[in-house]
Parts: structure tokens; C-alpha cells; sequence
């Protein structure tokens, strides 16, 4: 290992160096998308990044003690006191989850792509590959997810369903990683139980379904935050932990810039733990706190860190002046008149997120009992392990404070990553309880195998209600822009026109209808509808429409009759479809 280190990073640091710009530039050719002289800094970037991961590969090569042939040990991957006896009948469990998910995810996989997936496909999968690798236009571009849809669309031919492929593959691999993390955290009964809760889960069936970048970035978190934990419990860790974590880490934020949140909460748990083993050389007190983690006192850590911060560097490199200009743009854009209030407001969040369990009075019940669960499952950890019970819901207020203090928009999916954890901490409180009931004499039996049993059938119970959310997603598409489209469409006069407002324009115009106009002023509306018998207007995020465009709204509301309204599983995400009352 130590020579693979120095060899690659000697072979980078003379690419680095000796690449001449020229060859660069004709691998990455200008379009018009990217401006030459952004192009030319971002080659500037590149081979500063290149050199500089070269000499950090040869710097760990050089100071790191001889390494184990061996891959990483079986102990590195999963605590063997948390297996079950069998080890088959877990698997096979698995195995079971595993082809149950890749069922549910399939079903439907085909339906219409909603806003920011047509927006995916249209400004950066039909990109050629030179072009995709330099082309940083929005945050839109989850650039990871987008290098592999790209391959699967030019393979299968572009669909929905081969645009998302990517997201479904590393949505079903997710419970796989959850199940190894689950062992770390808890035990066998625990982790195969909540990967059976998100194996039914709408939103994990929901994201893995989406072209976007969040099912990848779920994935490769529980896997950095597997190898963390692993990597600080061993008294002498194999470096080859840190360097896995290291690619992990960059691959989670070659995927979405917000992965860093989740990484930064790593960051800060090992500060706290090495400075604990310092303190508690000379404070006994404090060695409780960081003996279950004697890897935090080692500089290996760091190498995670580090390295795989440099070679984030290294993927972004040659796009870092457009994401300068763009996300100066953007804030610029989001603090004036296109800002969108409600969009930055963490209460708006939250309503969102129940907003998408389609609530009713039963339901309403369902989620108090699942809060009582949460909250008896998190108590136990933190009682329990109250590192890692920190550790999993740290990038919660980190990600919420920061996007706070940027004024940037708060999305829901932003804390998808979670899910994991949060599934871990149900069924925990799930067992918490049962034990509970137990002790205190509230059973007849005498086994504490009741207990247990109270503990399976309250998850069992969270899971069946889980599954009574599903049949919202299969029975409407994220935005119906296909039934809006036919729907009008048969019902329309030779000299009617039809029209489209806001951004829900871009989806038709590129994609659904492109034979549609859009507006986005009562101007422009009330000239689409001179020496037109009726005009159709269809608009969506209703939300958007009241931020940017209140004027238009209002007019639509007071001149046009609602014929007709296709909603989706996607929040706020409605067609409406509008007719002129002249």
C-alpha cells in the first residue's frame, strides 16, 4: 500500500506539472456554457489540486508505518458480538429486504419526471461527457449522479426510467449499508428491523425513484459514518480505514455539496475525542467519555480528513470559478425580488415534510406515537452511547444553522440522510419500551422473552403503517405534467391557445410541450390571449407563484376559471390547469 501511495502520487504530481495546458483545453472543450477565460482558470484550479494530491499520496506513503497486506479485516467491517448465531438466517433476511425494495422501487419507475429531474436531464445528461465533467450552470448538478445517469441513458436509451437507475441502485444498496451500520450502533435485531422500516418507507421509495443525487448521498453516509466509528474504536486502526474514508467522504460530495454537513459533524465528534484522551491524561474524569474510541488519539483520523478533502478539491477543481460566480449570483438573486420567503423558512420545512404524509386524524396518531418512539430510542442511546448517539443527528442543527446563516433555501431533502438513523432510533425505543413494560411487571410472563416480543410487534406495527403510505406513490407521478398536457389537449379549439407560467414553463417547453408559449407578466398574457377564442394556462408550486409572480396570480385568479387540478407526490407540486372566462 505504502508503494501504490508514492507511485500515484508521483504519477499526479508530474501530470500536475507537465500536462500542458493546451491538451487540457482540447479535453475540455468551450461550448458557450462555460466562458473561456472561466475554463482557463479552472484549468489553473485542476493542476494546482492535481500536484497537491499528488504530494499529500507520496507524504501519507512516506509517514504511514508499513501497512497490512490483508484488505480490511473482518473486524474493521462489523462488531462480531452483535451477529446473530445463524449468520445465514441474517442474511437471508437481508437477502429477502433487499429483493422486496428492489420490487417496490421499480414499480412506477417510469412515470413522469418531475421539475429538477427534467432540469437534470436537459442542462447536463445530454451534455457530452467533456462538457458534464466542466459544467457547473446550478446546484442542480448533482455531478456524481449525472456522470452515472448519463452512462445508463446512453446504454438504455433515455427514459425515466434509465434516468433514474442510478438513484434506484444506490437506494436499494443504502439498506444494505444501514443494516453493517446498524450492527455497529446497535445489534442484529435492531439493524434487520429498521432496514425493514425503510424498506417501506415512502421517502426512501420516493428518493430512490428520484434523478437527483440524495439516494447516493444517503448511501455513502452511512458508509463514512460506519468506517468513522470502526476506524476510532480500533487501538491501532489500519490507515486503509482512513483512505476509504477519505474516497467516501469526496464521493459524498461529488454528489451534493451538502454532504458536508454530515462529514463536519465527524470532524467535530473526533476534536472532542482527542482532546478528551489529552485532557484525560491529566483528568481522570474525561477518560470515560473517549475510552470506547482509543483511535481518536492517533493522527490517522486526519488522514481521512484531509485526504479526502484534497481530492474533493481535485473533482471540483476545474469548476470552481463558475460555483464562485454562480453561488455569489444566487445569493444575490434569492435576496431580491425572486426570493421566494417561505422557501428559506425551516417552519415551512417542517410542514412540508408532514405535508407528504398526507396526515388524517388516524395518522395524526401514528406520528405522536412515532415521536414517543424517537424520543425513548434516542434517551437509551444517549444514555447508552452518547458519542455516537450525538454523532448521527449532529448534521441536523449544523446543516439547519448554516443554510440559517446563508439565507439559502431549506429543503426537506436535505435531511434524507437520516433516515437511517432515525429508523435505528424507532425500533430501539420500539424495544426500549417492551423492556420497559417488562420490568416493570406489566407482562405475566415470566420469560423476558416477552419483552421482546412487545418489541417486535410495536415494529411491526410502525412498519405496517409505513406500508399504508405507499399507495400515495404509486398511484400519481411527482408532478403530473403528462395528464395537464393530454388533458388539455383533448379538450381544445383549433383557435385556442395554450400557455404556460412561472418556472413550470421550462418542463413544457423542453420537454413535455414544447409548442407551448410561457409568461411570466400580465403583459405577456394578455397578448397570448388577443384573437384567441379561450387561452389554457397551466402553472405549478403555487408557492412561486405567490413570491415571484403575485401580479400574474391574482389576474389569473380573477380572469380564468380552474378547470382542473393534477396533483403529485411532490410537495406544492399540483398542475394546475386554468381557462379564460372570455
Amino acid at each position: 500500500m505504502r508503494q501504490i501511495l508514492i507511485l500515484f502520487g508521483c504519477a499526479w504530481t508530474t501530470a500536475g506539472f507537465a500536462l500542458p495546458s493546451s491538451l487540457l483545453t482540447s479535453a475540455f472543450p468551450d461550448t458557450g456554457l462555460v466562458g473561456l477565460s472561466t475554463l482557463t482558470q479552472g484549468i489553473l484550479f485542476f493542476r494546482a489540486a492535481t500536484v497537491g494530491l499528488g504530494i499529500a499520496a507520496i507524504g501519507i506513503g512516506l509517514i504511514c508505518n508499513e501497512l497490512s497486506r490483508s484488505n480490511l479485516t473482518k473486524q474493521a467491517l462489523v462488531t462480531p458480538s452483535s451477529w446473530p448465531e445463524s449468520n445465514r438466517v441474517a442474511w437471508a433476511w437481508l437477502a429477502a429486504l433487499i429483493a422486496a425494495a428492489l420490487v417496490l422501487r421499480l414499480i412506477g419507475l417510469n412515470s413522469d419526471l418531475w421539475y429538477d429531474e427534467v432540469v437534470t436531464l436537459i442542462e447536463y445528461v445530454r451534455l457530452p461527457l467533456s462538457q458534464l465533467l466542466v459544467t457547473y450552470t446550478s446546484p442542480n448538478n448533482h455531478i456524481l449522479f449525472s456522470l452515472f445517469a448519463k452512462f445508463c441513458t446512453t446504454l438504455f436509451g433515455e427514459s425515466s426510467w434509465a434516468l433514474r437507475l442510478p438513484a434506484l441502485v444506490a437506494g436499494v444498496a443504502s439498506l444494505a449499508a444501514l443494516y453493517w451500520v446498524g450492527l455497529i450502533i446497535t445489534d442484529a435485531r435492531i439493524a434487520l428491523l429498521a432496514t425493514g422500516l425503510v424498506t417501506v418507507s415512502y421517502h426512501h421509495i420516493w428518493f430512490s425513484q428520484n434523478a437527483r443525487g440524495y439516494s447516493g448521498m444517503l448511501l455513502l453516509t452511512l458508509v463514512g459514518t460506519g468506517l468513522f466509528i470502526e476506524g476510532l474504536r480500533q487501538r491501532d486502526t489500519d490507515t486503509k480505514i482512513w483512505l476509504c474514508y477519505a474516497l467516501v467522504l469526496a464521493l459524498a460530495m461529488y454528489t451534493h455539496l451538502t454532504a458536508v454537513f454530515p462529514f463536519m459533524s465527524h470532524g467535530l465528534i473526533y476534536l472532542v475525542l482527542f482532546a478528551s484522551h489529552r485532557i484525560g491524561a491529566r483528568y481522570p474524569s474525561f477518560r470515560s467519555l473517549a475510552s470506547p474510541f482509543p483511535g481518536a488519539k492517533d493522527y490517522r483520523p486526519l488522514i481521512g480528513f484531509g485526504f479526502g478533502l484534497l481530492i474533493v478539491m481535485h473533482f471540483y477543481a476545474i469548476l470552481i470559478p463558475q460555483m464562485f460566480h454562480k453561488f455569489v449570483g444566487r445569493s444575490v438573486q434569492e435576496s431580491g425580488p425572486n426570493k421566494v420567503v417561505e422557501w428559506t423558512n425551516p417552519i415551512w420545512t417542517a410542514l412540508e415534510i408532514l405535508k407528504s404524509l398526507d396526515l388524517s386524524h388516524t395518522s395524526l396518531i401514528a406520528l405522536v406515537f412515532g415521536g414517543v418512539l424517537c424520543a425513548v430510542g434516542y434517551l437509551d442511546l444517549l444514555r447508552k452511547k452518547p458519542i455516537v448517539a450525538v454523532l448521527i443527528i449532529l448534521n441536523i442543527p449544523i446543516t439547519l444553522a448554516v443554510l440559517l446563516l446563508i439565507n439559502f433555501h431549506i429543503w426537506p431533502r436535505y435531511f434524507f440522510v437520516n433516515i437511517g438513523f432515525l429508523s435505528l432510533i424507532i425500533v430501539n425505543g420500539a424495544f426500549v419500551i417492551g423492556a420497559f413494560l417488562e420490568n416493570r411487571h406489566f407482562l405475566k410472563s415470566r420469560s423476558r422473552l416477552n419483552g421482546r416480543l412487545v418489541g417486535f410487534a410495536i415494529t411491526l406495527l410502525v412498519i405496517a403503517g409505513s406500508i399504508s403510505t405507499l399507495p400515495k406513490n404509486y398511484r400519481m407521478p411527482k408532478q403530473d405534467f403528462s395528464g395537464a398536457r393530454n388533458y388539455i389537449e383533448g379538450l381544445r379549439n383549433i383557435h385556442d391557445k395554450i400557455v404556460s407560467a412561472g418556472i413550470t414553463a421550462y418542463p413544457y417547453q423542453k420537454l413535455y410541450a414544447p409548442t407551448w408559449r410561457s409568461v411570466t407578466t400580465i403583459s405577456e398574457l394578455k397578448n397570448e390571449q388577443k384573437n384567441a377564442k379561450n387561452t389554457w394556462l397551466v402553472y405549478s408550486f403555487p408557492t412561486y407563484m405567490k413570491g415571484v409572480h403575485p401580479e400574474l396570480l391574482e389576474y389569473i385568479q380573477n380572469h380564468f376559471e380552474l378547470e382542473k387540478e393534477f396533483p403529485g407526490s411532490l410537495g406544492d407540486g399540483t398542475i394546475y390547469v386554468w381557462k379564460s372566462r372570455d
